[in-house]
């Protein structure tokens, strides 16, 4: 992302902080017709990556989503294991007359 650019460095451990999902990463949604997402790979050294999202309007005013990532990797030395589960839940709600929109998430993350 060449747009917010951080010059400083930053405080805190940060090292498994890629697969950490900040407030810009969680989306909101408007689909005609509802939508799934399956994904799994197989990955370096008895790792697996598997991803599900499914996402649906109600009535055409509110919509939710329900998301899972899960990663888990052994690595090439002893003691190496990467496990990391993000479940995030997303909901939109809209007024008849468009006056007032409602947006809500709650990610739950695992990090080791």
């Amino acid at each position: 992302d060449f747009q917010n650019t951080n010059l400083l460095p930053n405080f805190g451990a940060r090292a498994r902080h890629f697969n950490y999902m900040e407030v810009e990463d969680v989306y909101y949604y408007r689909v005609p017709t509802p939508l799934t997402e399956l994904f799994y790979k197989t990955a370096f050294e008895q790792g697996q990556l598997a991803d599900s999202f499914f996402t649906v309007n109600t009535t055409p005013r509110f919509n939710f989503s329900v998301a899972y990532k899960g990663m888990r990797s052994l690595g090439q030395y002893q003691h190496i294991l990467t496990s990391t589960g993000n479940f995030r839940f997303t909901t939109n709600y809209k007024t008849k007359n468009n006056r007032y929109n409602m947006r809500a998430h709650i990610v739950m993350q695992d990090l080791l």
